[in-house]
């Protein structure tokens, strides 16, 4: 103790484990606001962990003699256990609380209900009503949930929550809702994060399995170069599910080769806005044993969305290979390439129905395919669409409707396109 007052008196805010202090408690115990405590690189935390609400960093991944650290090269390791949460954070922790350099691991979860649902939630990290900062962290092998119980976020979940998550990976995290990460009532901040290759549980007897990398319940979400990616077995939004009017704005990165069986292989939006910039959708899927699968990039129901700068391509789905919009009140699309997506019926591109207003302006809708019944490139039905200098070129499908633009119902307005090389037709029911 005496030591340890010294190095207080004399300014050191570094607090050394296992070197210096013979217990991780003892290490937070002498620690005050804006200190950070050390963990050498390789430690194994054989513990779930409990954070106070203290501000102190908590750093893993130094070398021996403490001048140096490799946060992702040299991790430390918390190593959970089934009975608990492997990382949780005491009430009033705030952004000043920064994890940084952990292997998190081997978690399952607390039991709660009514955030919004009775389950159990957060199986790598449980952040329940604060917001600490989390980075350069690996989250995987932790699981909630079971045929019999519910689990939310299997790797992270977020209750209440305005966390900021900086370079974080999200992987191999099994759960029913979120697989990777799950959010209520939050509004969270994602940079430069990898959320893959997380497992959804089938057999729950309540529930299917919905957003295999990320769920979101009546929160606002902000990604920024955020990679989305290897989830399969979904019943809707393979890769993210944002349900009760969530909002989601999301720059760079990836929604890539995520699958479900339903609505949005590669996100499902009921209700909020959505935002995307420069974002790359591709290689998304319609699930195995698919009856009808809608929107194998993007499926939005009720949203108002801004897309800009898409790369739509590769997706799959019976109808919307690319995207499909139902009840939008507004939706806008810019400056984007939708190519080469498959509809087994119609609408290769895009599937439009009973929207208020969709505007595509400026885009190319290229070799996309509606099988069966065409309209390879676009089919449009209900409310008003505005067409504006968009290339909407040799898509092929069917002869039920043009391969081009098939406007099934509603009215449209085109100004200064490039429309050819359709099968069957460019345009129909214009």
């Amino acid at each position: 103790t005496g030591r340890v007052n010294l190095l207080k008196a004399l300014g050191d805010n570094l607090h050394r484990f296992p070197s210096e202090f013979p217990t991780l408690f003892d290490a937070m115990n002498e620690s005050a606001p804006g200190d950070t405590v050390g963990v050498e690189a390789g430690t194994v935390i054989a513990q779930s962990l409990t954070l106070p609400d203290r501000g102190i960093k908590f750093f893993g991944g130094y070398n021996a003699d403490y001048t140096s650290r490799d946060p992702l090269g040299a991790p430390a390791t918390i190593q959970g256990s089934l009975s608990s949460s492997a990382l949780r954070f005491l009430g009033g922790v705030g952004p000043d609380t920064e994890v940084d350099g952990f292997v998190i691991q081997g978690g399952g979860g607390l039991a709660f209900s009514g955030i919004p649902y009775t389950g159990r939630y957060g199986g790598g990290i449980m952040v329940n009503g604060t917001s600490p900062t989390l980075r350069n962290l690996v989250v995987t092998g932790n699981s909630v949930g079971s045929a019999a119980e519910l689990g939310c976020g299997g790797g992270i979940a977020l209750n209440g929550s305005n966390s900021l998550l900086e370079n974080v990976t999200v992987r191999g995290n099994t759960s029913v809702f979120g697989g990777g990460v799950f959010a209520y009532q939050s509004t969270a901040t994602l940079v430069g994060c990898t959320v893959e290759d997380n497992l959804a549980i089938t057999d729950n007897l309540a529930q299917p399995a919905r957003g295999g990398g990320i769920h979101a319940v009546a929160s606002d979400l902000t990604l920024v170069d955020c990679n989305v990616s290897g989830h399969a077995d979904l019943a809707e939004g393979g890769g993210v599910y944002l349900g009760s009017a969530s909002s989601l704005d999301m720059t760079g990165g990836a929604i890539a080769s995520n699958a479900a069986s339903g609505k949005g292989g590669g996100i499902f939006q009921d209700g909020g806005q959505l935002t995307m910039h420069r974002v790359a959708v591709t290689n998304n899927l319609k699930g195995a044993g698919a009856t009808f699968a809608t929107g194998g990039g993007l499926y939005l129901r009720g949203v108002a969305a801004s897309l800009d700068s898409l790369t739509v391509t590769g997706n799959t789905a019976h109808a919307g290979g690319g995207a499909a919009l139902e009840a939008c009140p507004d939706a806008v699309l810019t400056n984007s390439v939708l190519a080469g997506n498959t509809a087994d019926i119609y609408g290769g591109g895009l599937y439009a129905n009973g929207n208020t207003a969709v505007e595509l302006t400026g885009n190319t809708i290229a070799e996309n395919a509606g099988t069966s019944a065409g309209a390879g490139g676009v089919y449009a039905t209900g409310g008003t669409f505005t067409v504006a200098n968009t290339i909407i070129a040799l898509n092929t499908g069917g002869a039920a409707f043009a391969n081009g633009f098939a406007l099934g119902g509603g009215a449209a307005t085109f100004t200064c396109n490039d429309v050819f090389g359709n099968a069957t037709a460019d345009y129909s029911g214009v």
